[in-house]
């Protein structure tokens, strides 16, 4: 990739070292991609991770400027030893470990884990590593279901530790890296790759399609815990390796004696004072959890002391008419839930919360007037809202207009970076784009056909699904529209049948997915042979259909009910309680989690002043039922993880894939520069008469 140098930075007075991609490497796509890539990589602090300084380009030439490292790599270590005792080789596997757990979670993963890329950081030459980091994320990529590679990016990395979906050309996640690890791990026990072909094109075909031979006979020696973990990480079917680098570093920690770095440290007997540590987090959670749910006046904190201030008012402008209400009163219910909670605590600034509530009527129109007297007439500090695109666009150019600020946390088509608007919601390439491309990799759907409602909403998503199954490969062999409300599918579906699709995206909003499921039902399409990716529908919406006919559909969204952590067990239970009929869907959690991070940025603000608040929102994270979302700065989008679950008999939703960690959002997706997606945005405008929809005929 390059050529390393040891420096000095003359402003700091220290030694660095300074990493410039060779020439021959450089064309425009491969420094544009670098850059960001590095960029983001040199935001990652980690003790884990080298440090990265600085990112720059000279004459044409991206560098990297980074800490200076004393020790030396693990590859040198294993040319001198060939292989490790076994406590040394887990010990550099935990700091790996942890490196990539670091790593996953900044949204970036690393494609070229290696004993090369290894560093064992000591004091001086011939010392014991103290420390262990990862090096060298020139190949890094952002946190995302990975297209299929072509061209000039085929099969990157080096062979021996590539995953077989990193060969292949699958979606990579932060499973690609631990099957790297894996293969780490036991070049370093038995001093010897998993596979013995000599040759390339063969070692690459073994990988793809064989287990690792003599795997059992290796892990013989191994502790019973040891030897699943190495069969776990050198699993050919990413579903069957952990989940994330954060569980393989809690089953490393159970096996490395003292924990990680540096050499062994005596195990201490930790369970009486961890039983305490657990004793005391349960008694404070159940006091928390029992001021937030005591009963509070009105106009008092729930000390009885009164609220300070007026209240602030926020303005919830959800559709509880027409084609969106049910998914409208959902996140009504999720913001006044969040308003409860907030003001059972105590408020913000002191100050009690009122939400004000009005009906957009599932009409675009409509909702910009309703805007406009939330904004000037009540003088809401900020509006929460609304389900439909055409509907946040109209509400988005008033609060721009007015100087106030939308947070939109609804299903999103992207390709928009309005100044007044904070979008806690699922960008392209955190909810389309892994629809498509585990439908790819993992179903070996190839025939996909495209089906939505006459709105800007479902159009944009289709062309981002286009880009997106071309490159992969794929044919889209059809794609209809039904107007907002619309009812009748059945030539739709005659076309699916007809065009011999084998998967169909569904975009289509509203009730309008009702009549598309009796349609492909009574036509005897079953999900068995077409399943139908929901991505517009979610939890929420989609039990209102009859979920035994459509076991093996999938759902497409960040958040799920079964998510079995304590944060959404108890978000749920909470839920329940105000509101027993109804499921928490995507838009619910979304908006509720919404409601919080305004609150943080609210008293980072230390005002409710629009402007101001949307400042502090840059960089907010919040630890929401989902896990955690963060303000992205730069692009005011959510972090969020990527998650597509399997319709089932048993637990009605099975979550099939999630991503290691939240997904660095990207609006505008690169099949298409950003002025591109503007000016198509702007023909179907102008060619609907100045709407966000089309016909409702």
């Amino acid at each position: 990739m390059g050529v390393v140098y040891e420096a000095e930075d003359i402003a700091l007075k220290r030694r660095v070292a300074v990493k410039v991609i060779l020439p021959e490497l450089v064309n425009e796509q491969f420094r544009t991609r670098f850059l960001r890539e590095a960029q983001l990589a040199a935001s990652l602090k980690s003790d884990h991770v080298v440090t990265i300084y600085q990112v720059g380009e000279h004459n044409g030439l991206p560098y990297l400027v980074m800490e200076y490292l004393e020790g030396e790599s693990l590859e040198d270590r294993l040319q001198r030893s060939v292989s490790l005792r076994p406590d040394e080789a887990f010990r550099i596997a935990l700091g790996a470990a942890e490196g990539l757990r670091d790593a996953h979670a900044r949204g970036l993963i690393h494609r070229d884990v290696k004993p090369a890329n290894i560093w064992l950081d000591a004091d001086g030459p011939g010392q014991p590593f103290r420390r262990v980091k990862l090096l060298d994320f020139g190949l890094a990529k952002t946190l995302t279901p990975g297209p299929a590679l072509t061209g000039d990016e085929a099969a990157i990395g080096t062979a021996g530790y590539m995953a077989p979906e990193q060969i292949y050309g699958g979606p990579l996640d932060g499973r690609t890296d631990l099957y790297a690890l894996g293969c780490v791990l036991f070049r370093s026990l038995w001093g010897r790759f998993p596979y013995h072909e000599p040759d390339t094109m063969k070692l690459l075909d073994a990988v793809v399609y064989t287990d690792v031979p003599d795997l059992d006979e290796a892990t013989a020696r191994l502790p019973g815990p040891a030897a699943a973990l190495v069969r776990r990480l050198l699993s050919r079917n990413p579903d069957e390796r952990p989940a994330s680098a954060a569980e393989v570093v809690e089953r490393l920690r159970e096996i490395v004696p003292g924990g990680g770095d540096g050499p062994p440290k005596a195990r201490a007997d930790r369970w009486p004072l961890i039983g305490a540590a657990v004793l005391v987090v349960l008694l404070a959670a159940a006091i928390a959890f029992s001021a937030i749910h005591r009963a509070n006046p009105d106009d008092e904190n729930p000390d009885g002391r009164p609220f300070t201030g007026d209240p602030i008012k926020v303005g919830v402008l959800h559709s509880l008419s027409g084609t969106f209400s049910e998914s409208g009163r959902s996140m009504v219910e999720a913001v006044t839930l969040a308003a409860d909670e907030i003001n059972d605590a105590g408020g913000i600034l002191g100050r009690k919360v009122v939400p004000l509530i009005v009906d957009g009527h599932s009409d675009e129109l409509r909702a910009g007037e309703l805007a406009e007297e939330l904004i000037t007439i009540d003088q809401v500090a900020v509006v929460f809202g609304c389900w439909n695109s055409p509907s946040r666009k109209r509400v988005a150019d008033v609060c721009e207009k007015k100087g106030n600020l939308l947070v939109f946390s609804s299903t999103y088509e992207g390709l928009e970076q309005k100044p007044a608007v904070v979008y806690v919601c699922g960008a392209p390439n955190q909810q389309l784009e892994p629809a498509t491309r585990w439908a790819y990799a993992y179903l070996h759907k190839r025939k996909f056909f495209l089906v939505g409602s006459n709105y800007v909403y479902s159009h944009a998503a289709h062309q981002i699904l286009s880009d997106d199954l071309k490159k992969l490969g794929a044919t889209v062999v059809g794609e209809a529209y039904v107007p907002p409300e619309g009812t009748d599918f059945g030539a739709i579906v005659k076309q699916i049948q007809d065009t011999g699709a084998d998967v169909v995206m569904n975009t289509v909003d509203g009730t309008s997915n009702i009549a598309y499921f009796q349609a492909m039902w009574t036509a005897g399409v079953k999900p068995d042979r077409v399943p139908t990716f929901w991505i517009a529908a979610d939890e929420s919406e989609m039990r209102v259909l009859r979920l035994q006919e459509l076991v093996g559909d999938y759902v497409v969204a960040p958040y799920f009910e079964s998510i079995d952590t304590l944060v959404n067990r108890a978000f749920v239970k909470r839920h329940r309680e105000k509101y027993p009929a109804r499921r928490v869907g995507d838009a619910a959690e979304a908006t509720y989690a919404a409601v919080y991070l305004w609150k943080q940025a609210v008293e980072a603000a230390g005002v409710p002043d629009p402007p101001r608040v949307r400042e502090a929102f840059k960089g907010q994270e919040y630890e929401a039922p989902e896990g955690k979302i963060r303000i992205d700065p730069e692009t005011m989008h959510a972090w969020r993880t990527a998650r597509i679950a399997c319709v089932k008999t048993g637990p009605a939703f099975e979550i099939v894939y999630t991503s290691p960690g939240p997904v660095s959002p990207e609006p505008f997706p690169s099949s298409r520069p950003r002025a591109a997606w503007e000016t198509y945005l702007d023909t179907l405008y102008k060619g609907w008469g100045n709407r966000w929809e089309g016909s409702r005929r």
